[in-house]
């Protein structure tokens, strides 16, 4: 049966919070004042894990939702 809590809405939720997060990780590597290398890829790499986060995250609505239509 898997998670119970694991509903379409709440995934497309935790997808809505993770723009400002990627807005902010674009923010701190172009547009900060004073930016170093290590906070460039620091934030390069948060900017990675993230993207990947959004792609399985939109991998996991597309397999809840059929899962939830074929109940």
């Amino acid at each position: 049966m898997g998670n119970a809590s694991e509903t379409s809405k709440n995934l497309i939720f935790f997808l809505a919070f993770e723009l400002p997060v990627l807005l902010g990780y674009g923010y701190y590597m172009r547009y900060q004042t004073y930016v170093i290398l290590f906070e460039v890829i620091i934030n390069a790499i948060g900017f990675v894990f993230c993207a990947v986060e959004i792609a399985f995250g939109i991998y996991a609505v597309v397999k809840v939702a059929s899962f939830e239509d074929s109940i």
